[in-house]
């Protein structure tokens, strides 16, 4: 094997590594989009439970 054929095995790996990591990038962005959003949902649970505490105990 030359150089050039060398150079160019490792390129295509290069490139498919590199395809791999935007597909891993692409789901860590979906999970951390998930996250955030049952992040905002047990807060708003969260509000709720404590604004339904504090009314009972007003009563």
């Amino acid at each position: 094997m030359d150089y050039s054929s060398k150079k160019e095995i490792i390129l295509e790996h290069k490139a498919k590594l590199m395809e791999e990591q935007h597909k891993l990038d692409k789901a860590f962005k979906k999970i951390a989009q998930k996250l955030d959003y049952f992040d905002d949902l047990e807060e708003k649970y969260v509000e709720k439970q404590s604004q339904r505490n504090g009314n009972t105990a007003l009563e």
